[in-house]
């Protein structure tokens, strides 16, 4: 099977039915990549423009497998990384028991080999047939 590299567009006329969209979008991408693999993984960044579809992912989460998805929040900016952990656990953490969610709180940023070696030491950590 190939793979498309095209991105689809999604529009609308105001941000919460956009997250929708979006939502429905990532729900579908998440499932068929899951009849693929055993596990996705989901990098979770952090600004004011993914609030309102983490609202959305929050309210419909039970709508996805969660237990085969693992989350990473990640940020490249230092001095915005608790801040956008704060929105992550205000928008959809609060809506659910940790134990449910496989989140990884490290702190992971885009800053060159070190950033490299924690993210190995990392998965390494992870049950290997997750791959």
């Amino acid at each position: 099977m190939q793979e498309s590299n095209k991105m689809e567009e999604i529009t609308s006329d105001n941000k919460y039915n956009l997250a929708e969209k979006a939502f429905l979008k990532f729900k579908e991408e998440v499932l068929n990549l899951l009849s693929l693999k055993k596990t996705v993984f989901v990098a979770l960044c952090g600004g004011a423009s993914v609030t309102e579809f983490y609202d959305v992912l929050g309210n419909r989460f039970e709508e996805l497998p969660y237990d085969r998805l693992h989350f990473f929040m990640l940020d490249e900016r230092i001095n915005e990384s608790q801040r956008n952990s704060l929105l992550i656990k205000e928008k959809i953490l609060s809506k659910f028991n940790d134990d449910k969610l496989n989140l990884f709180r490290g702190n992971f940023h885009f800053l060159g080999k070190k950033s490299v070696e924690e993210y190995t030491l990392e998965f390494k950590d992870l049950n290997s047939n997750l791959y």
